[in-house]
């Protein structure tokens, strides 16, 4: 938040700060090269693994399998955010099982999926609450994305799916002995988890369309860290909460018409209600003998709404298989006019990708063996934004302009037995 000078010894406590950002790896990259080669419109379409994340109810629409794959994700952001790489590398896997044949009762499925930044499965940074910070993209990529899923199906008619989705929860506390370095030193963390839930359904109304529908509720990681600092004989109690890796409720429809030539085209629509958007920084109090907060500062808020995000897609199943997509989000932010430089711009992304069977399958004993590659662009509307007052030191002051494009590639092996 704005320079507190009462707190910079947190400077130096804490070695992990925080970053407050929305949205989820899996809707800004993609899950699998279906999901990202169909740009996400695939919701009624979806099979095998990727259907934990994109519509449960289709996870065992595909047959047991896993797949793994690495991907390749280059930002050109305009501005630049300071803890956001350029190039990143992530890996993915998943997995579809089958738990149970019901007989006429259809069939149960187990579905997971995981898509994770190499260097590590989270990775929480400061951001103060008047710097320019995208609110979908940057920083909160850098984390593990997890769904789980169980799926029961009736082939032909209906599917029902439900599951969660997976966030850290970050407890500790801090304690300082700033005179005395042999004095109590400690800062003790413990790392949780937060589970949202996720669910889906599949209907057949008609041998060659189909509807989807996915929900996946909010979630968040929240931090608290309680800090005890000592100075000399000075007693500090301070207190530093954030919420980081906001993930809003997320509502999506599809419908999937398939044709005798093997192709299928799908749209989507998807609802994200980013009006409950937390304060973009951690709050920060300190507190005098009598449990008074002495620091007295509030954190700037930005105002974000809802959105509609339409995307369709075209599909060849044959000899091979390849997707087409493209995708609009438009921006979930106002104009920043104020303090605050949350940057969110309407978007385009445009997609494709395939998959190729490679020979030899069953002499290792599985029934298909698949090579898949993917490639995605995204390009950011440029935007620019124009402070109502004089904001000296404000790093949007007098105005701000942001933009800028992303590309990924993918490459991965599918597996189905």
């Amino acid at each position: 938040m704005r320079t507190i000078t009462t707190i910079l010894f947190m400077a130096l406590l804490l070695p992990a700060t925080f970053d407050q950002a929305a949205a989820d790896p899996a809707d800004t990259i993609g899950i699998s090269w279906a999901g990202r080669a169909t740009a996400g419109a695939c919701t009624a379409g979806i099979g095998g693994p990727a259907a934990a994340t994109y519509n449960p109810a289709l996870v065992g629409s595909g047959g047991p399998g896993f797949f793994v794959g690495a991907l390749f994700l280059h930002n050109a952001l305009d501005p630049a955010i300071h803890g956001a790489d350029s190039n990143q590398a992530f890996a993915e896997m998943g997995a579809s099982l089958p738990l149970a044949d019901l007989g006429n009762w259809g069939d149960l499925w187990l579905g997971i999926t995981a898509l994770s930044p190499v260097e590590s499965l989270y990775d929480i940074d400061l951001a103060d609450d008047v710097a320019p910070t995208f609110l979908t993209f940057g920083t909160r990529e850098r984390r593990l994305s997890l769904s789980a899923a169980l799926a029961w199906s009736i082939p032909g008619l209906f599917g029902i799916g439900a599951g969660f989705e997976l966030l850290p929860t970050v407890a500790g506390a801090v304690q300082a002995d700033l005179a005395d370095p042999a004095g109590t030193n400690e800062l003790h963390v413990d790392v949780g988890y937060s589970l949202s839930p996720t669910a889906g359904l599949l209907l057949n109304v008609h041998p060659a369309i189909r509807i989807g529908l996915n929900y996946r509720a909010q979630n968040r990681t929240q931090i608290e860290l309680p800090v005890d600092v000592q100075a000399e004989g000075l007693e500090i109690s301070a207190a530093v909460a954030a919420q980081t890796y906001y993930l809003p409720h997320r509502l999506a429809l599809g419908i999937e018409t398939s044709f005798p030539s093997g192709f299928a085209a799908e749209v989507d629509i998807g609802w994200l209600h980013y009006a409950d958007y937390p304060a973009p920084a951690p709050s920060v109090a300190v507190f005098d003998a009598t449990g008074a907060d002495t620091l007295g500062a509030e954190v700037a808020t930005a105002t974000v709404h809802d959105v509609l995000s339409p995307s369709a897609s075209l599909k060849f199943a044959g000899p091979f298989d390849a997707a087409l997509g493209y995708r609009f989000v438009p921006a979930a932010t106002e104009s920043q006019t104020g303090l605050t430089n949350v940057l969110d711009n309407s978007r385009h992304q445009v997609s494709c990708g395939g998959r190729i069977p490679l020979p030899g399958a069953a002499s290792i004993g599985i029934s298909e063996l698949h090579i898949t590659a993917d490639f995605s662009a995204t390009f950011l509307q440029p935007r620019r934004d124009e402070k109502n007052s004089m904001l000296l030191g404000n790093p949007g002051y007098p105005s701000i302009r942001y933009g800028g494009y992303r590309i990924s590639a993918g490459l991965g092996l599918e597996v189905s037995y």
